[in-house]
């Protein structure tokens, strides 16, 4: 086991690092975070020195596939051919179903997801028909923190219980790099992020608002920790769920960040700097 483990350290570091197969960046490029429109779903992409992090792949059902139609063509504009790491929060369809149609199209290398999702119906179906092979798979047990260059990366897996809701086991995402920082949550609710402030520092400039602003996620003592400068809630144009809520905004607004949401200002794109992360494009 504690073998197993240590190559998937070491796996990992190689991909952050971009040494994979001895690949190194052509030239360097601003770093970038792009929260992508791809409706009533998750998917932002980071981009630093070459490295391609998806965190989410947005949403995919029997009516439509976000991962092939809104997606790709975006990765592909952007001139994305290879995603290095997937990060995949937990097993929802808004949050992994676009994998699939996209792994027909795009290298993907490596796909991380917390460990007490293992034995998930809906995410091995996934994993299965995207074509991801066991060794490229990172199960995080409880946290994993990985260093690009200046930049830190840490994902946390909150403790869940088997038989609790999804959304309550949803991997934390913190990246940063002392000028540049942001935070996920996937779908987590106020009691996990409470559970979640003593995981560590969350501060950071840029917040994906939990659970695409469902009023039960975006609590005030998350917003306090993090003291975001920006909220971004990812939801599709007039959702059946009515999210971001009114008080998910709210709160929001009243901790001082400005609220951006994917629905009305599409995709939103960042550029770390000498200030932090700056809004370059939406």
């Amino acid at each position: 086991m504690f073998a197993k483990l240590r190559f998937a350290a070491i796996l990992l570091v190689a991909v952050i690092a971009g040494f994979w197969l001895g690949w190194r960046p052509s030239s360097p490029k601003p770093t970038r975070l792009i929260f992508f429109s791809v409706g009533q779903g998750d998917c932002a992409l980071f981009q630093h020195d070459g490295l391609n992090i998806l965190i989410d792949a947005g949403p995919a059902n029997e009516y439509s596939d976000a991962g092939r139609t809104l997606l790709y063509p975006q990765l592909r504009d952007l001139g994305v051919n290879r995603i290095d790491l997937v990060l995949l929060s937990h097993p929802d369809n808004d949050h992994i179903g676009g994998l699939v149609s996209l792994s027909k199209r795009i290298e993907v290398r490596v796909v991380a997801v917390p460990r007490h999702f293992k034995e998930h119906k809906t995410l091995q179906d996934v994993l299965s028909r995207s074509r991801i092979s066991d060794r490229n798979i990172l199960w995080i047990a409880r946290s994993m923190q990985m260093q690009s260059g200046e930049w830190q990366l840490r994902f946390v897996s909150p403790s869940f219980d088997q038989g609790d809701n999804d959304n309550q086991g949803s991997m934390f995402v913190w990246l940063g790099n002392g000028k540049s920082s942001a935070v996920f949550s996937g779908d987590a609710d106020m009691f996990t992020e409470a559970t979640m402030l003593k995981r560590g520092n969350w501060k950071a400039q840029v917040m994906k608002g939990g659970h695409h602003g469902s009023k039960f996620s975006t609590g005030p003592e998350w917003l306090k920790a993090v003291q975001p400068r920006y909220v971004i809630f990812t939801c599709g144009r007039n959702n059946s769920y009515g999210h971001p809520s009114a008080e998910a905004v709210t709160r929001a607004e009243k901790a001082g960040a400005k609220v951006l949401r994917t629905d009305r200002d599409g995709t939103i794109t960042f550029e770390a700097g000498e200030r932090g992360f700056e809004i370059v494009g939406r």
